[in-house]
C-alpha cells in the first residue's frame, strides 16, 4: 500500500469517526438534557458519559485485536473446534480495532473539550 493510499485511508476513517462521534455526542446531550436540569449539570453528565463511551471503545477495540490473536485462537480451536489462526483474519481484526480506536480517542477528546 503506498503512502498516499494510506494517507487517505486515515482521513476517510477520521472523517467518519468524526461525524459519528458527533452524532453520539449530541444522542448523549439530548437524553441527559432529558434527565438532568440546568446547564452546568447537563455538560458535567454529558462530558462524563462521553469520556466513559470513548474507554469503552478503547477496551472493545484491545479486545478485538486479542481475540484474533494466536494464543486465544489455539484455545478456541481446541475448546470450541473454531478456525485456526490465520494472518488475513489478524490484519481483518486489527483493521477493525483501528475503527474502534479512532471512534474512541475523537470521543474521549471530545469529552475532554465538554468538560473544559
Amino acid at each position: 500500500m503506498k503512502a498516499s493510499e494510506k494517507l487517505r485511508v486515515f482521513f476517510v476513517l477520521s472523517l467518519e469517526a468524526l461525524l459519528l462521534c458527533d452524532i453520539l455526542v449530541l444522542f448523549n446531550l439530548i437524553i441527559v438534557s432529558l434527565f438532568a436540569s440546568g446547564y452546568p449539570v447537563v455538560l458535567y453528565y454529558t462530558s462524563l458519559v462521553t469520556v466513559l463511551e470513548g474507554g469503552l471503545g478503547l477496551v472493545l477495540g484491545g479486545l478485538s485485536v486479542v481475540a484474533a490473536g494466536p494464543s486465544i485462537t489455539k484455545v478456541q480451536e481446541k475448546l470450541v473446534h473454531g478456525e485456526p489462526w490465520s494472518a488475513k483474519r489478524a490484519r481483518e481484526s486489527e483493521a477493525r480495532a483501528r475503527v474502534f480506536f479512532f471512534f474512541s480517542a475523537y470521543l474521549i477528546v471530545i469529552g475532554f473539550l465538554i468538560s473544559a
